[in-house]
């Protein structure tokens, strides 16, 4: 049978960093994990990969100006931006890779959550270290959905195997499996409403 491995990339970086002491996951990390790693669990043992999808956003290329400081940042030349681009650069020169972008907007700025209380209590000034960005990944959902669909709709593949934890996918993976393709779900110890688990056909246990 012929599987494809469908990624909501910033759900697999968030899990890999709770597992690895908050160190991000490189290319060949992500590659490992979906060819190798899910290969040899029994849900899969056998199969034949057809593509993998990781689904990601670029950094935002704008300037942003911290309201504290009233500092100009320029946010695609930050480490964090350049690294996330090539990161995602060596994603798609691995093999059976296909990187789906999507937008990466800017909300302006927000209180960490860890500080919120903390900042009640006390009636502290806020500081710099109070304040993070606020970005919103746009269109990925859709594009995750689309693809689900095309792929068991013109039978391209037998299996999809999802790893996620977004419930919004429930209606692709539905249409999928009325389609006569088998969908599984890699949530990576992830919670996840029932909704996903009942409209899979099974779930992948796996550690990374």
């Amino acid at each position: 049978m012929r599987a494809a491995i469908i990624v909501d990339g910033g759900f697999l970086k968030t899990k890999y960093r709770q597992y690895h002491a908050k160190i991000y996951p490189t290319a060949d990390d992500v590659h490992d994990i979906c060819k190798n790693k899910l290969f040899a669990t029994h849900q899969l043992a056998g199969d034949e990969l057809f593509r993998i999808y990781f689904y990601d956003c670029f950094p935002y290329d704008g300037e942003v100006v911290d309201p504290l400081t009233r500092q100009r940042i320029q946010f695609g030349n930050t480490p964090s931006a350049q690294a996330q681009i090539t990161f995602l650069h060596q994603l798609m020169q691995k093999e059976r890779m296909a990187v789906r972008s999507g937008t990466l907007s800017y909300n302006g700025w927000k209180v960490h959550p860890s500080r919120i209380e903390e900042i009640v209590q006390s009636q502290s000034p806020l500081t710099a270290n109070d304040l993070i960005y606020d970005f919103k990944q746009k269109q990925l959902d859709i594009m995750i959905g689309l693809d689900i669909a095309l792929l068991a709709q013109k039978r391209i593949v037998d299996k999809v195997v999802i790893v996620a934890g977004d419930s919004d996918l429930v209606p692709a993976m539905a249409f999928a499996r009325n389609e006569g393709c088998l969908v599984y779900l890699c949530t990576l110890g992830h919670p996840v409403k029932f909704g996903m688990i009942e409209h899979s056909d099974g779930l992948i246990t796996l550690g990374i």
